[in-house]
């Protein structure tokens, strides 16, 4: 099947496996019981969200991961109508993929992730590898994109290509040890001596400490070495992973994509068309050719990608397009909507649960852009809605 159709099929599937509020109507106790049973109350501090969100979700059964959950930042006013759960979706998995905490690390290039083969120094690394697992997941089965780009490899993994691990996924990786695999397969290896092992306590073979590395099973040892690096030094951290992964989508579900739909899925596309965002954008108190609604896109058209994402995120709580670009968020009914927002002395104000941006009446350009600049980066939080 096309690429459209596996995944509408998948995003059916996943949804069927939510919770729902909606039942037979009986008395009002019974409804409120029954709202409050179908809820995960998940209740955190902004400036400690992993540490929270893990304390209140890694012992909960299963079946909790699969009930509607609902987010309250604390000493932040906001009631969670949707949009501070995909803030808490996007920032959280910010935090479990962030290199610091040491779960993960980038490649060599800084721009994918994969995990840590160093992560043991954290005593609890696998129940958060677990928790990982479990968070990517659920994100995807609310079909929230998030800023988690995986490194190939990882992402063969998590469809079961573990066996088609290559020499690209090296690069992908780990850009100097890919130049060395193509020097010692292009070169002359024998008068460097060096041996089957990966490390000084790590053979690749058997007895690969006493086994030289010669230019007739040079082959062997650099599809070894691959595999060291790419699948058996990380293998306690992906299992655990997996685990908690395939508890909410089995790979039977996930297998259905190929890597780089996989990463699209996840993450959404990569660049931003302000294009499509201006046809799928609603306009009200202004019309598309007001001059606010003209000075906003002429502004954002000469922002970066990191700043059109910082402003997503402050609109919908997302910083990431879904696949499909802003024509899939009027499709589900949340199309972004730009509306009148007061007086030129007020700033933008956003209400995440309904994608919608309050923009005032600015008079030029400049205070325009200060103004929305000051609201998307000072402004992250759900106070301001």
């Amino acid at each position: 099947l096309q690429f459209k159709y596996r995944i509408d099929l998948f995003h059916r599937r996943q949804k069927s496996k939510l919770h729902s509020e909606i039942g037979t109507i009986g008395s009002f106790q019974e409804l409120f019981q029954r709202r409050f049973t179908n809820c995960v109350y998940i209740n955190v501090r902004r400036d400690h969200l992993l540490y929270d969100s893990y304390n209140e979700l890694h012992a909960r059964p299963i079946e909790d991961w699969f009930k509607k959950f609902r987010v309250n930042y604390r000493n932040e006013d906001g009631i969670d109508a949707g949009g501070l759960k995909k803030d808490w979706f996007s920032s959280l998995i910010k935090d479990l993929f962030n290199p610091n905490y040491a779960l993960f690390a980038l490649n060599s290039n800084g721009r994918a992730l994969q995990p840590n083969p160093s992560s043991y120094h954290n005593p609890d690394h696998i129940d958060y590898f677990n928790f990982a697992g479990k968070v990517l997941a659920r994100a995807l089965i609310e079909e929230v994109t998030v800023e988690a780009h995986l490194t190939k490899a990882f992402l063969k993994h998590i469809i079961g290509m573990v066996d088609q691990m290559s020499l690209a996924d090296i690069e992908d990786c780990d850009e100097e040890l890919y130049k060395s695999f193509v020097w010692i397969l292009n070169n002359d290896v024998e008068p460097l001596e060096m041996y089957f092992i990966a490390d000084v306590e790590v053979n690749l073979i058997e007895n690969g400490n006493e086994i030289l590395v010669t230019n007739e099973n040079k082959e062997q040892f650099v599809r070894l070495m691959i595999k060291h690096r790419l699948v058996d030094s990380i293998k306690l951290q992906v299992k655990a992973f997996l685990d908690g992964f395939y508890s909410l989508i089995p790979y039977e579900e996930i297998r259905l994509f190929r890597v780089d739909e996989l990463n699209l899925l996840i993450c959404g596309p990569s660049h931003i068309d302000l294009d499509d965002f201006r046809d799928n954008v609603r306009i009200e108190d202004y019309d598309r050719h007001h001059p606010v609604i003209t000075m906003f896109f002429d502004v954002i058209s000469k922002w970066s990608d990191e700043d059109i994402g910082k402003l997503l995120l402050f609109i919908t709580g997302s910083s990431q397009v879904p696949y499909g670009g802003f024509r899939e968020l009027a499709i589900n009914g949340k199309p972004i909507v730009i509306r009148g927002g007061g007086n030129k002395t007020r700033f933008p104000v956003s209400h995440t649960c309904t994608n919608t941006l309050d923009l005032p009446s600015y008079e030029s350009k400049d205070d325009l852009e200060n103004k929305l600049l000051f609201s998307i980066n000072e402004c992250n939080t759900f106070g301001l809605s």
